[in-house]
Protein backbone atom coordinates (compact mmCIF):
# COMPACT_ATOMS: atom_id res chain seq x y z
CA UNK A 1 0.00 0.00 0.00
CA UNK A 2 0.90 3.47 -0.56
CA UNK A 3 1.88 5.75 2.27
CA UNK A 4 0.89 9.24 2.60
CA UNK A 5 4.52 10.22 3.43
CA UNK A 6 5.86 13.54 2.22
CA UNK A 7 8.95 13.13 -0.04
CA UNK A 8 10.02 15.18 -2.26
CA UNK A 9 8.59 14.99 -5.63
CA UNK A 10 9.86 17.27 -8.67
CA UNK A 11 7.67 15.55 -12.29
CA UNK A 12 8.88 17.66 -14.78
CA UNK A 13 10.54 21.37 -15.02
CA UNK A 14 7.01 22.31 -16.24
CA UNK A 15 5.28 21.76 -12.58
CA UNK A 16 8.14 24.13 -10.92
CA UNK A 17 6.93 26.65 -13.06
CA UNK A 18 3.07 26.14 -13.12
CA UNK A 19 1.66 26.61 -9.63
CA UNK A 20 -1.51 24.67 -10.87
CA UNK A 21 -0.21 21.47 -11.20
CA UNK A 22 2.45 22.51 -8.15
CA UNK A 23 -0.61 22.50 -6.08
CA UNK A 24 -1.64 18.82 -7.75
CA UNK A 25 1.37 17.61 -7.13
CA UNK A 26 1.62 18.55 -3.16
CA UNK A 27 -1.77 17.83 -2.56
CA UNK A 28 -1.31 13.37 -3.95
CA UNK A 29 -0.61 10.74 -1.51
CA UNK A 30 3.44 10.23 -2.50
CA UNK A 31 4.61 6.95 -3.58
CA UNK A 32 6.86 4.22 -1.46
CA UNK A 33 10.76 5.64 -1.81
CA UNK A 34 11.20 1.62 -3.24
CA UNK A 35 8.42 3.19 -6.16
CA UNK A 36 10.31 6.50 -6.43
CA UNK A 37 13.19 5.36 -6.92
CA UNK A 38 12.31 3.80 -10.23
CA UNK A 39 10.82 7.54 -11.35
CA UNK A 40 14.88 8.72 -10.45
CA UNK A 41 17.08 6.14 -11.93
CA UNK A 42 14.51 6.28 -14.94
CA UNK A 43 15.50 10.57 -15.33
CA UNK A 44 19.08 9.38 -14.96
CA UNK A 45 19.42 6.48 -17.36
CA UNK A 46 17.10 7.43 -20.33
CA UNK A 47 17.13 9.87 -23.13
CA UNK A 48 13.18 10.76 -22.76
CA UNK A 49 12.66 10.12 -19.19
CA UNK A 50 9.38 12.63 -19.57
CA UNK A 51 7.99 9.05 -20.64
CA UNK A 52 7.46 7.34 -17.37
CA UNK A 53 4.03 7.57 -15.75
CA UNK A 54 5.46 9.23 -12.66
CA UNK A 55 4.15 9.60 -9.33
CA UNK A 56 0.84 11.92 -10.12
CA UNK A 57 -0.55 9.54 -12.68
CA UNK A 58 1.31 6.50 -11.29
CA UNK A 59 -0.89 7.58 -8.15
CA UNK A 60 -3.77 7.34 -10.26
CA UNK A 61 -3.06 4.01 -11.78
CA UNK A 62 -2.59 2.43 -8.06
CA UNK A 63 -5.84 3.37 -6.67
CA UNK A 64 -7.52 2.52 -9.80
CA UNK A 65 -6.11 -0.76 -9.54
CA UNK A 66 -6.79 -0.49 -5.27
CA UNK A 67 -10.88 -0.46 -6.37
CA UNK A 68 -10.80 -3.26 -8.72
CA UNK A 69 -8.68 -5.64 -6.94
CA UNK A 70 -8.07 -7.18 -10.26
CA UNK A 71 -6.69 -10.74 -10.21
CA UNK A 72 -5.23 -10.41 -13.64
CA UNK A 73 -3.71 -6.89 -15.53
CA UNK A 74 -2.18 -6.30 -19.06
CA UNK A 75 -0.13 -3.55 -19.80
CA UNK A 76 0.98 -2.69 -23.28
CA UNK A 77 4.07 -0.24 -22.69
CA UNK A 78 6.09 -0.88 -19.42
CA UNK A 79 8.54 2.12 -20.80
CA UNK A 80 11.15 1.35 -17.41
CA UNK A 81 8.10 0.19 -15.11
CA UNK A 82 6.66 2.75 -13.33
CA UNK A 83 3.00 1.94 -14.30
CA UNK A 84 3.89 -1.67 -13.75
CA UNK A 85 4.38 -0.53 -10.70
CA UNK A 86 1.42 1.43 -9.99
CA UNK A 87 -1.09 -1.41 -11.34
CA UNK A 88 0.37 -4.38 -9.42
CA UNK A 89 -0.97 -2.45 -6.04
CA UNK A 90 -4.74 -3.70 -6.10
CA UNK A 91 -3.80 -6.80 -7.39
CA UNK A 92 -5.49 -10.22 -5.82
CA UNK A 93 -3.46 -12.36 -3.47
CA UNK A 94 -2.82 -15.08 -6.49
CA UNK A 95 -2.96 -11.94 -9.40
CA UNK A 96 -0.86 -11.53 -11.96
CA UNK A 97 0.40 -8.46 -14.32
CA UNK A 98 1.32 -9.45 -17.85
CA UNK A 99 2.95 -6.46 -19.28
CA UNK A 100 4.59 -6.32 -22.77
CA UNK A 101 7.53 -3.70 -23.81
CA UNK A 102 8.72 -3.20 -27.26
CA UNK A 103 12.89 -2.67 -26.87
CA UNK A 104 15.04 -4.81 -25.18
CA UNK A 105 17.47 -1.78 -23.75
CA UNK A 106 14.84 -0.85 -21.14
CA UNK A 107 14.77 -4.45 -19.85
CA UNK A 108 17.20 -4.44 -17.40
CA UNK A 109 15.75 -1.84 -15.54
CA UNK A 110 12.40 -2.63 -15.52
CA UNK A 111 13.43 -5.92 -13.97
CA UNK A 112 15.19 -3.84 -10.93
CA UNK A 113 12.58 -1.99 -10.49
CA UNK A 114 10.09 -5.18 -10.26
CA UNK A 115 12.63 -7.03 -7.70
CA UNK A 116 12.85 -3.98 -5.74
CA UNK A 117 9.33 -3.65 -5.05
CA UNK A 118 8.90 -7.28 -4.37
CA UNK A 119 6.88 -7.84 -7.48
CA UNK A 120 8.98 -11.28 -9.28
CA UNK A 121 6.44 -13.37 -8.76
CA UNK A 122 3.44 -11.34 -9.71
CA UNK A 123 4.99 -9.43 -12.83
CA UNK A 124 5.66 -11.29 -16.17
CA UNK A 125 7.51 -9.23 -18.70
CA UNK A 126 7.40 -9.93 -22.03
CA UNK A 127 9.84 -8.06 -24.56
CA UNK A 128 8.26 -7.76 -28.04
CA UNK A 129 5.59 -6.66 -30.44
CA UNK A 130 2.23 -6.22 -28.69
CA UNK A 131 0.56 -6.61 -31.73
CA UNK A 132 2.01 -10.13 -31.73
CA UNK A 133 2.25 -11.33 -28.55
CA UNK A 134 -1.27 -9.59 -27.26
CA UNK A 135 -3.29 -12.55 -29.96
CA UNK A 136 -1.34 -15.16 -28.18
CA UNK A 137 -2.68 -14.58 -25.12
CA UNK A 138 -5.57 -16.31 -23.39
CA UNK A 139 -7.77 -15.54 -20.43
CA UNK A 140 -9.67 -12.54 -19.60
CA UNK A 141 -8.35 -9.53 -17.92
CA UNK A 142 -9.67 -7.02 -15.42
CA UNK A 143 -7.64 -4.14 -15.93
CA UNK A 144 -5.62 -3.69 -18.89
CA UNK A 145 -3.44 0.35 -19.87
CA UNK A 146 -2.40 0.94 -23.09
CA UNK A 147 1.00 3.23 -22.93
CA UNK A 148 3.01 2.27 -26.51
CA UNK A 149 3.36 4.19 -29.77
CA UNK A 150 -0.16 6.53 -30.25
CA UNK A 151 -0.38 5.61 -33.53
CA UNK A 152 -1.61 1.98 -32.61
CA UNK A 153 -3.87 2.67 -30.41
CA UNK A 154 -6.85 1.66 -32.32
CA UNK A 155 -5.44 -1.43 -33.25
CA UNK A 156 -4.33 -1.93 -29.31
CA UNK A 157 -7.75 -1.21 -28.16
CA UNK A 158 -9.33 -4.17 -31.14
CA UNK A 159 -7.02 -6.44 -29.78
CA UNK A 160 -7.16 -6.03 -25.63
CA UNK A 161 -10.92 -5.79 -25.80
CA UNK A 162 -11.76 -9.36 -26.62
CA UNK A 163 -9.24 -10.32 -23.69
CA UNK A 164 -11.50 -7.98 -21.33
CA UNK A 165 -14.23 -9.41 -19.25
CA UNK A 166 -17.28 -7.71 -18.55
CA UNK A 167 -17.10 -4.87 -16.45
CA UNK A 168 -13.46 -4.45 -16.95
CA UNK A 169 -11.51 -1.74 -17.51
CA UNK A 170 -8.96 0.21 -19.94
CA UNK A 171 -6.86 3.00 -19.09
CA UNK A 172 -5.23 4.49 -22.32
CA UNK A 173 -2.46 7.48 -21.54
CA UNK A 174 -1.42 10.95 -23.50
CA UNK A 175 -4.82 11.02 -25.49
CA UNK A 176 -4.61 15.19 -25.42
CA UNK A 177 -1.00 15.08 -26.56
CA UNK A 178 -0.18 18.10 -25.01
CA UNK A 179 -3.25 19.96 -25.84
CA UNK A 180 -2.80 19.28 -29.66
CA UNK A 181 -5.67 17.28 -30.12
CA UNK A 182 -8.38 19.66 -28.33
CA UNK A 183 -7.36 22.65 -30.90
CA UNK A 184 -8.04 21.60 -34.91
CA UNK A 185 -4.95 24.11 -35.96
CA UNK A 186 -3.07 22.38 -34.60
CA UNK A 187 -3.82 18.82 -34.89
CA UNK A 188 -3.91 19.02 -38.27
CA UNK A 189 0.19 19.76 -38.06
CA UNK A 190 1.06 16.61 -36.08
CA UNK A 191 0.32 12.76 -37.27
CA UNK A 192 0.15 11.67 -34.09
CA UNK A 193 -2.28 14.15 -32.98
CA UNK A 194 -4.58 12.81 -35.76
CA UNK A 195 -4.83 9.72 -34.77
CA UNK A 196 -4.82 10.19 -31.08
CA UNK A 197 -8.01 11.64 -32.54
CA UNK A 198 -8.84 9.34 -34.65
CA UNK A 199 -8.50 7.11 -31.36
CA UNK A 200 -10.87 9.02 -29.21
CA UNK A 201 -13.75 9.06 -31.54
CA UNK A 202 -13.44 5.70 -32.02
CA UNK A 203 -13.53 4.37 -28.73
CA UNK A 204 -16.38 7.54 -27.82
CA UNK A 205 -18.40 5.57 -30.88
CA UNK A 206 -17.86 2.14 -29.26
CA UNK A 207 -21.34 0.96 -29.07
CA UNK A 208 -19.79 -1.90 -26.52
CA UNK A 209 -18.09 0.27 -24.41
CA UNK A 210 -18.64 3.59 -22.15
CA UNK A 211 -15.94 6.03 -21.53
CA UNK A 212 -14.68 9.07 -20.29
CA UNK A 213 -11.81 11.30 -21.23
CA UNK A 214 -9.97 13.16 -18.04
CA UNK A 215 -7.88 16.14 -18.46
CA UNK A 216 -5.38 14.17 -15.82
CA UNK A 217 -1.95 14.71 -16.96
CA UNK A 218 -1.43 14.69 -20.61
CA UNK A 219 -5.21 13.54 -21.18
CA UNK A 220 -6.66 9.67 -19.47
CA UNK A 221 -9.25 8.18 -21.44
CA UNK A 222 -10.88 5.08 -18.96
CA UNK A 223 -12.80 2.83 -20.72
CA UNK A 224 -15.70 0.16 -19.27
CA UNK A 225 -16.50 -2.81 -21.23
CA UNK A 226 -20.20 -3.59 -21.02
Amino acid sequence: MLSKRKVGITLTPMRDQDPYLGYLDAHTTAPEETQYEQFRLTHLRMLAPQMATGPYLGQFLSMISMMIRPQRVLEIGAFTGYGTISLAQGLTPDGRLDTIEVYIEREALIREGIERNGLTEKVNLMIGDAKLIVPTLTGLYDLCLIDAGKRDNIEYYELVKPLLRSGGVILVDNCLWDGKVVNPELRIKSKDAILIHEFNEHVHQDPETINILMPLRDGCMMIMKK
